[in-house]
């Protein structure tokens, strides 16, 4: 970490992550720029300080970036079936069914379900029964599919339903990376103009 006129400057390692969650996001650069100015107060990565650079990466981290740049998480369960609850949890906070697309508020949902307090205290039939829900309550909001394509589709189709425009790609040229940044790309905007189902239900019962 650099000091720069009595001030402490981000690291290389930080101002990587930061370029990478750019891109994993597709933001374009002005978005970019806005972002970090609304955020941090700057509108380049290199005049972050260190409060500024976490406040920054807390909210790419909200819009669905994934930080692959850190080490994995102590204790973090990497067993398939807990690797698929996660992946379903994340696709219902990109299609705005859920607040939070965080493990902690997957395992919330996963003691709901099973009784256990985390997702990697779960046996196999009790993470098989974590999945079934998941998969269940994405059938309900109409997600039908798997995968980031089939997201991307139900993403789109809402964000047409809603009249609201989205980048014409073409989703099969586009590898595994780009379509998990696709989708965080439509998620954010389906959180910011709250087209979720859960939306809906709650004015239908006002």
């Amino acid at each position: 970490m650099a000091v720069v006129g009595g001030a402490a400057m981000i690291d290389r390692r930080t101002l990587a992550a930061i370029h990478v969650a750019k891109k994993q996001l597709a933001l374009e650069e002005d978005s970019y720029r806005d972002l970090m100015e609304r955020i941090a107060g700057v509108r380049s990565a290199r005049d972050l300080d260190e409060p500024g650079a976490h406040r920054v990466m807390a909210e790419f981290e909200r819009l669905g970036f994934v930080n692959d740049t850190k080490k994995k998480r102590r204790g973090q369960d990497d067993r398939p079936l807990a690797r698929k609850a996660r992946a379903l949890w994340i696709s219902l906070h990109n299609l705005d069914e859920i607040d939070h697309g965080t493990d902690k508020a997957l395992g919330a949902f996963a003691t709901r379900v099973t009784g256990k307090l985390l997702l990697r205290f779960c046996d196999t039939k009790e993470l098989n029964q974590v999945v079934e829900a998941l998969k269940a309550w994405c059938q309900r909001v109409g997600f039908i599919g798997d995968g980031p394509r089939a997201l991307a589709r139900e993403q789109r189709r809402r964000l047409r339903a809603a009249g609201h425009p989205f980048e014409l790609l073409d989703l099969g040229q586009l590898d595994q990376t780009q379509l998990y940044a696709l989708t965080n790309t439509h998620g954010a905007e389906l959180r910011r103009l709250k087209l979720g189902t859960r939306h809906t239900s709650q004015k239908e019962g006002a």
